[in-house]
């Protein structure tokens, strides 16, 4: 509140570096959208920016929290999934349980072995699967096995 101050600035000295502990953001007001994507990427900069000391060239210390006024983020975070939650039972998630979507379910993974653990809750005979970014094609197996129908 700055009732009691006619200029925020008063009472902060310009060559202090400051931290703040939380960002609070209305991404909507910022961009004038609520785009996910978008709304990730500003943060992601924000806090870079934030964190960065311009005179000593050194990075400072990231916030604890951003708070974000999104609903495309809300809805985002209801469709993603870590990986760790299906393996661990924290998750319930079969390949007939994800229902096609404009909103898909999104399960993020970070090795290899992880983004393979996730082909038997994810791919089921009879699905068709793009695989974009394959390597040698191990993977491209792995779910080509999946997704082939057994035979009875």
């Amino acid at each position: 509140n700055n009732n009691n101050n006619n200029n925020i600035n008063d009472d902060v000295d310009t060559k202090t570096s400051f931290f703040f502990d939380a960002i609070v953001l209305d991404l909507g007001a910022i961009t004038g959208n609520d785009l996910p994507w978008t709304s990730l990427e500003l943060i992601h900069d924000l806090s870079a920016i934030l964190q960065k000391d311009d005179e000593s060239n050194t990075m400072m210390t990231p916030p604890r929290v951003i708070l974000v006024k999104s609903k495309s983020l809300s809805n985002l975070a209801r469709r993603l999934v870590h990986c760790q939650r299906l393996f661990d039972g924290s998750k319930v998630l079969s390949p007939s349980s994800c229902e096609r979507s404009p909103e898909p379910t999104i399960i993020s993974t970070v090795g290899v072995d992880e983004y393979r653990r996730t082909i038997p809750y994810t791919v089921q005979g009879g699905d068709s699967v793009l695989e974009v970014g394959c390597h040698f094609g191990r993977t491209t197996r792995l779910l080509h096995d999946a997704a082939k129908f057994q035979e009875d």
